[in-house]
Order: C-alpha cells, then structure tokens, then sequence
C-alpha cells in the first residue's frame, strides 16, 4: 500500500481499513475536519509506519500524532505495546504518554486512544454495539445467539461476539451487504452521539 503523505495538523493512526471507515465516520458526524487517519495495516506494523512517517516533509508540521488500537482482552497491555513502539521513534520518545486518552508533548504531541474507552475490553464493535444497547433489535440479537448456542452448540464470547453482534445488527437492516465501516453512513444504525462514544469523542476533539 502506498504511504499517504501527512497533510493535515493532526494525524490518527488506527489498525486497518474498517477502523479507519469508523474513525473517519465519527470525525466528520462531528466536525473534526483538521484529523488526517491512515491505517497501519495491523498494529504489528505501527513501528515501521512511524518510520516512514518521520521522513515525510509533513511531519516537520505535525501538531500530534496519535494512535488507536483495540484493547481485546487487556487494555493495559494493548496501550503498553503502543506506548512502547513510541518509544522506539527517535523523534517521539521525548515524550511519552502515561496513560491511554492523555496528551504529552509538542510538535508532535503523542497520544493513546484504547478502543472502546481506554479502560474496558473489546474492540470497535463493542464500541458501537453500546450506542445501540437495550432497543428491539438488541433483544432480536440476544435471541440469535441464545438460539445458536442451544440449537447449534455456538458460543461465543469477548470481542468475537462484539463482532458477531454488530455483523448481525448490519445483517437485519436495508444493506446487509455493509461493513462495519460502511455501517457509519447508514442512517440510524448506530447513535454517533451516545455517551458510549464520549471517551472517542474527548480524545479526539483534544488532539
């Protein structure tokens, strides 16, 4: 893939394409037009991407440098391993951040965003499956799930069933054909101003 060059003030680093879908989605339901997002393809690739990103001309510029991943199943050691990539970044590990959501640092400040709160485990969906937590078609998908669980012997759990459950939500409405980045444009299918999503909305208006 093609390294984008920095033209922004502010630049978001996030695991993939349906992230970056998301990411992209939520910053322009809420204004945020100065954020530039590129995707690493795979947080394993977050060292090399800050490689290349300090020789682009842009970077000389930049007012922060941000990076999200999902917590999975640690939210602590999801932020310790970008924390740590950082750190490895001659230009970046001057100033590091101490804590997932805080800011440190200038030109380019650093900062940590842990999907979906900076504490909690999971990942994007469950981020977005909060917004929609407790409507009909919530009590629809608990259903589903019971009955594969029963019937089929399915059981998932953790983020597998965030994903599952999002797919599923995506899979009753008009376009179940859509992605989960694609679901953003979707009217209604999630409430981009639901409090679930104020940690995501602070960090990023903060960068």
């Amino acid at each position: 893939m093609e390294q984008e060059s920095i033209h922004k003030p502010k630049l978001l680093l996030v695991e993939g394409r349906e992230d970056l879908a998301v990411f992209q989605g939520l910053c322009d339901h809420w204004g945020l037009e100065d954020i530039q997002i590129m995707e690493m393809e795979g947080i394993k690739n977050l060292g090399a991407r800050l490689d290349v990103l300090v020789r682009d001309p842009g970077f000389r510029t930049l007012r922060t440098l941000a990076v999200a991943r999902d917590a999975d199943d640690d939210a602590q050691r999801a932020f310790q391993s970008v924390r740590d990539a950082l750190s490895k970044c001659p230009p970046l590990k001057t100033a590091l951040p101490a804590k997932a959501g805080a800011s440190v640092g200038d030109r380019p400040a650093t900062a940590v965003f842990i999907v979906p709160d900076n504490t909690s485990l999971g990942n994007l969906e469950t981020m977005l499956n909060e917004t929609k937590a407790g409507d009909p078609i919530d009590a629809c998908i608990d259903e589903f799930f019971a009955c594969l669980g029963r019937e089929a012997g399915i059981k998932l759990s953790g983020g597998r069933l965030d994903k599952a459950r999002a797919h599923a939500r995506i899979a009753a409405s008009s376009n179940p054909a859509r992605s989960v980045g694609h679901s953003l444009r979707a009217s209604g299918m999630w409430d981009l101003d639901h409090e679930a999503l104020t940690p995501a909305k602070t960090f990023l208006s903060g960068l």
